[in-house]
């Protein structure tokens, strides 16, 4: 997600508590506007989750693509896996100071099952 003119990057916007989250996801990255999110096709259908990337996560918008702290580079319509963990829509309202009602609205035109945190 955009906020500012960048996206949301940081977890570390409020008081999520995020440290114990260590699944993976593996899907395709889109970015729709101001959303970023990962798309991942199962049985049932697509599954879209909203990302929030990490701290020491940078935008390079000339390629569409996140580069992460370790130096690995995710680039706008690349099949991804990323660690992490998923929150509920509503763990974000109450966690987050700055970016709730950004984050809501990707989730909500995505049709998104969660919202994942790296």
């Amino acid at each position: 997600m955009v906020y500012d003119g960048e996206p949301i990057i940081d977890p570390t916007l409020g008081t999520v508590d995020v440290v114990s989250m260590s699944a993976s996801l593996t899907g395709t990255l889109l970015r729709d506007g101001d959303c970023l999110f990962v798309a991942t096709e199962l049985s049932e259908g697509i599954r879209n989750s909203v990302i929030l990337f990490n701290p020491g996560t940078s935008w390079l918008s000339d390629d569409e693509s996140v580069r992460l702290p370790d130096g690995q580079i995710l680039t706008v319509g690349s099949t991804v896996e990323i660690g992490g963990g998923v929150l509920g829509v509503e763990q974000v309202d109450n966690g987050f100071d700055r970016g709730s009602a950004l984050i809501r609205s990707c989730y909500n035109k995505h049709r998104a099952t969660g919202v994942w945190v790296m």
